[in-house]
Formats: C-alpha cells, structure tokens, sequence
C-alpha cells in the first residue's frame, strides 16, 4: 500500500468514526453525547470512564474502575444509560452517586459495553455474603437499616445475600457452626463491636481446631481467620467501624464491603489459668469500666445513651473499683517500625501499684486536629496497655464525655500511664 492509499484509508475510518461521534485516540476512546443533561465528551480509558462539558476545558468528572458499582441501561427510552458508581466526600464519607448518560442508542451501548469490561476486570468484588443482624444492637434499628440502606446497595451491585436475623444471645455461634463457607466470600455483620467479637471470635476458634492447634494453650501460634468480616455499623460504640472507615456511616461501610478490599487488624487473646476466656479485636479491660459496660446491658432501652447513663451510674455510686496488682509485661524501648525491630526492642518488666481501671487496646487513639475526632490506629504488634489510677470525679465526668462523644482526647495524661508492650499477665493482690 503507498502512501496515497493509507491517507485514505485513514481518512475513510476519520469519517466512518465522525458519523457516530467518537474519535480513537491512544489508550482511549472518545464520545460525544449528553451527561447528566449537558453536552460532553466521554473518554474510554483503561483505567474508568472521564467526561468534559463542552463549554468547559476542564475535566468535569471521572468514574474509576474499582468505583463503579452498576449500570442500567435502558435503550426502550432512546439511549439513556446510568452509571452508579461511589464518590468520596470529606472525613472519608462515601457516597453513591449516578451519573445520567443520554443520546444514541448506539452510543450508549458501546459505553455500556466499556463499563461491563472495566466491571469484570475488578478483582476482590464478592459475589456472596452472608448477613447477620443484631436487632437490638445500638438503636434496635438494624433491620430497618438494612432494608432501606443496605439491601438496595447490594442489589445495585450484584451482590447476592443470605440474610439471618440473630434470635438470641450466642446465636451467632449456632448460625456458624453448620454454615457452608465455601458458598460465599465473605461475612458481614450489622450490629456493634459485641457483633463482630462474637462472629471473630468463633472464626478464630474455628480455624485454630483446623490447625490442630489448642486455642487454650496461651504459648501456642495462632493462625488468622481468612474468612472477611465486613462490620456496617448499627451499634451503640462501632469502634471497629471507625477503625476501618475512618467514621461509622452506614453507607460508606456498604460501598467499601461492596468494593471487596480487605484490610488486616491485630487481635489479642485473654486468658485465665490456662483457659481461653476470648478474642479481642479492640480492647480488654479489668475495673470500672467493665462494670460500666456490663451494666449497659440492663440500659437497652436508652439506645445510644446508654455508655453515658453507666457511667453516671458508677459516678454516683462512687465505686472506683481501685484494686492492687502485680504486673508482668513485655514492652518495647523506643520507636520500633519492623517486626525485627520490636523483637529486639523487647524485655521483661514489672510493675505493682493500686489501679482503678486496666485497659489493654489492639490499636491506640490518636488526637486529630481536623476535624476534632479520634482515629484509630494499628501500631505493629504491639498492644497499648492504659493503667488507669484512682480520679476525682470532676476527671470522671470529663472521661465519660469524651468516650461518649469522641471528642477531644480520651486519655487524661496525668492520671493514665500507657505502655507499649506485646504481652502481659497480672496478679491481684486485693480488691476493694
């Protein structure tokens, strides 16, 4: 072919490419039709989609692959195609959004076609959960949030579910135990930081007797659950919810479940003479706040106000639970990034003294400046050991409003002292 004859047939392919308003270019794709109401140019990239107004030169909007949760595309009204997909909004909220793509049936078709692709080459997506709900957890609202907000999510995305109502208290245990894993890809529980304890918990009992390993033993290996827990959080505290999003919105804890990826956290486990007393994902305490939250129990019917209202309770019975104990800890010296580092990093230690409160956390809270909450942050292996001595009750109450909001610093320095270490045992002495 001579150089005449390819001029041509480039421009014959210019003018066939013109007709139905696109344009090749490298790596993408270009057409013009109506988004959202307003004449635009569409780009078919490798990595989404991307649209500019025509009046405007800058790029209006873009969608990513990972990002879009779904399409529908109805050619019987003349070419109009919807793509949901998630936008991120300040403080990590997600939201979804739709984007109205209108104009020539054929048009529409071939960007449909893009989004089925770019759909199918995201990996991590599943295909099936199965759903537990806490009913009573938090505002006992579970069912309906799932109904309105969580459901629909799911069905705009293709994701199937198995849905169980929890009955009664270890519920979740008895859903499990004769539960088929190898139908879905993951769990996602509905409730608060006691629901996914519970469903932890079991999975990691599981795993450790398919290992062979004796879970009671506190010197074995643990080997981690692979089976997700997505947490949607409808509970009074959803400090695992925070953990993963960075906030306990519902639907932003949809999007990022619906998206697939996965993110690691530590656990520790709790144990008595040599017995198992449980998993924790969060934190384990010893003293007044443990009778605080065993008493929120009987404060159900508060809702969310319950944490506040055991508290108020312990204040006025000016119980501060202050016992004297032996501790022996492992901690770590200095700044350690690197497994290696904190392995070297470690020694024994001791430590006697009156407390009122023990709290060992998987992770730690970090003041933020903006906005004024607290994120929760993992910090290797280690476990942040916060011993709590005897306070007044003005320092009280300014604890218990700041666990009840999240706002400001939770850890009243001069009354708390907190240890890194990867390990401790105590001995009570007395109680009063």
């Amino acid at each position: 072919m001579d150089t005449s004859d390819e001029e041509d047939l480039a421009l014959l392919l210019l003018a066939e490419a013109e007709k139905v308003g696109s344009v090749m270019c490298a790596g993408r794709s270009e057409i013009e039709i109506r988004a959202n109401g307003a004449a635009a140019k569409i780009s078919l990239v490798d990595t989404g989609l991307q649209w500019t107004t025509l009046n405007k030169s800058e790029l209006s909007g873009s969608i990513q692959n990972g990002d879009i949760l779904g399409f529908e595309n109805n050619s019987s009204m003349g070419g109009c195609l919807l793509v949901h997909y998630i936008k991120r909004l300040e403080k990590n909220i997600w939201r979804r959004t739709t984007l109205k793509i209108s104009g020539d049936v054929t048009k529409c078709d071939r960007i449909a076609q893009h989004l089925q692709t770019a759909m199918s080459g995201v990996e991590g997506r599943p295909g099936k959960l199965l759903v537990l709900i806490n009913p009573i957890s938090g505002n006992k609202n579970g069912r309906s949030i799932f109904r309105k907000e969580v459901l629909p999510l799911f069905k705009l995305s293709g994701v199937h579910v198995n849905v169980k109502v929890l009955q009664k208290p270890k519920h979740i245990p008895e859903i499990l135990s004769t539960y088929d894993f190898n139908n879905i890809d993951g769990i996602a529980v509905l409730g608060g930081d006691g629901t996914y304890s519970e469903c932890m918990n079991y999975l990691m009992k599981l795993k450790q007797e398919s290992e062979g390993n004796n879970y009671n033993d506190p010197n074995v290996t643990l080997h981690s659950t692979t089976m997700p827990i997505a947490v949607i959080p409808t509970g009074t505290g959803n400090v695992m919810a925070l953990s993963c999003y960075g906030n306990k919105d519902v639907q932003t804890a949809v999007l990022h479940t619906i998206q697939g990826a996965t993110k690691k956290f530590n656990i520790f486990s709790v144990y008595n003479n040599d017995r198992l007393l449980g998993f924790s994902g969060t934190c384990a305490m010893y003293g007044i706040f443990t009778d605080t939250i065993y008493r929120m129990n009987s404060y159900r019917q508060f809702t969310g106000l319950r944490l506040c209202l055991s508290m108020l309770k312990s204040l006025i019975l000016n119980r501060n639970r202050l016992t004297r104990m032996e501790l022996e800890y492992t901690s770590i010296d200095g700044s350690t990034e690197s497994a290696q580092e904190i392995n070297d990093a470690r020694h024994q230690d001791k430590k006697t003294g009156a407390f009122t409160n023990i709290l060992a956390m998987v992770s730690d809270f970090n003041d933020v400046t903006v906005p004024e909450k607290l994120e929760l942050t993992g910090d290797g292996d280690i476990v942040k050991l916060c011993l709590y001595r005897n306070f007044t009750r003005s320092q009280y109450i300014t604890l218990a409003y700041r666990w009840q909001t999240l706002a400001g610093n939770c850890m009243i320095h001069d009354i708390i002292e907190r240890l890194p270490v990867t390990g401790f045992q105590s001995e009570t002495m007395w109680a009063r």
